[in-house]
């Protein structure tokens, strides 16, 4: 929902019809029953799309036809043939951050649903569409019998059976696969995620801190609800206890995170203590040599070089950094 600690977005009023005013915000969710909602469309390419916000009791013509046009310009850009383009592609239209960190959550997770019911939203005055909050897990984690095993998978789940309304496969696969300029940024991304808590001591203690805190409450839901021994729909298989339930949502969570890192190609690099920026002001004796994250010397010397953008380790005399490179 739309709020201070929820989207945080402008808000709108019906006198919002013109001008930077009508820009923003708005939030949309691509949403394959969004026939069944009050205010919604169809995208040029098939596509619906439940406009939440403006609410539906509130929103005026204009604001209506202007989240519409705007959807339908940023999914131009995609489908365009200079789509990789940084300046006139689809990142002129789309934050590239929140929706490669959207994709990376619905992998890593394995939820099917993850393209069935997409929410995004718009600031104004600004115009990146972010996507997000991510939502609808009940079929993720290894839980829906159309995809199971997702880990046995060559690839990703949203082309290995996932449910993508209408063309949002397509729309990923142009974002995700063609684009030659997506994976470094997909990669660095995980790589900062890596090292921030998702790894699989910590996801797996994770787990069973939240399998201990709602001990009393499962025991007094499955004593009213005594379904765990059941098949339920769309379930691959029955654990047939809660403990065992659990086991399936930490081995999954084991296989996926290194799933992950084949499919990005990634390696794991434990980073040094020091995560300090280092420049020439800091140099020690000897020459510079960097290293990119999967531990590969790319340039030794006394001068930083230009480098493409991204996180790098960087040794000089005793001294070791992790630093991240903006410019080129």
């Amino acid at each position: 929902e739309v709020g201070k600690n929820r989207i945080d977005i402008d808000k709108m009023s019906a006198a919002d019809n013109s001008g930077e005013a009508l820009t923003g915000g708005y939030m949309w969710e691509i949403d394959d029953y969004a026939q069944k909602e009050a205010v919604w469309f169809t995208s040029n390419r098939g596509t619906k799309v439940t406009i939440h916000y403006p609410k539906d009791d509130s929103i005026t013509s204009a604001q209506r036809d202007y989240a519409k046009q705007y959807f339908n310009q940023m999914e131009a850009a995609v489908f365009a043939s200079n789509y990789s383009d940084a300046t006139n592609g689809w990142r002129k239209f789309m934050d590239e951050t929140t929706f490669l960190k959207h994709f990376l959550v619905g992998e890593m997770s394995g939820n099917t649903d993850t393209y069935w019911s997409v929410y995004q939203y718009k600031l104004r005055n600004d115009p990146k569409v972010y996507t997000g909050p991510c939502w609808d897990f009940d079929l993720a984690f290894d839980n829906d019998n159309r995809t199971y095993h997702v880990c046995s998978k060559s690839d990703y789940v949203y082309r290995s059976g996932g449910s993508c309304t209408g063309a949002m496969r397509s729309f990923v696969d142009r974002v995700i696969v063609s684009d030659t300029n997506t994976k470094p940024a997909l990669v660095r991304i995980w790589d900062d995620a890596r090292h921030n808590g998702l790894t699989e001591e910590h996801l797996l203690a994770y787990t069973d801190s939240l399998a201990a805190a709602l001990e009393e409450s499962q025991r007094l839901n499955f004593m009213r609800w005594p379904m765990l021994t059941q098949w339920v729909h769309m379930n691959p298989q029955v654990a047939g206890s809660y403990a065992g339930e659990v086991r399936v949502v930490k081995n999954y969570i084991s296989d996926r995170i290194k799933w992950m890192d084949r499919k990005l190609g990634y390696t794991y690099v434990e980073r040094p203590e020091d995560y300090s920026s280092l420049d020439e002001t800091q140099a020690t004796d000897g020459p510079m040599r960097i290293y990119n994250l999967q531990g590969w010397l790319i340039f030794e010397g006394n001068d930083l070089p230009l480098l493409p953008q991204g996180f790098y380790i960087i040794r000089r005399g005793q001294t070791t950094v992790k630093q991240y490179i903006s410019h080129y």
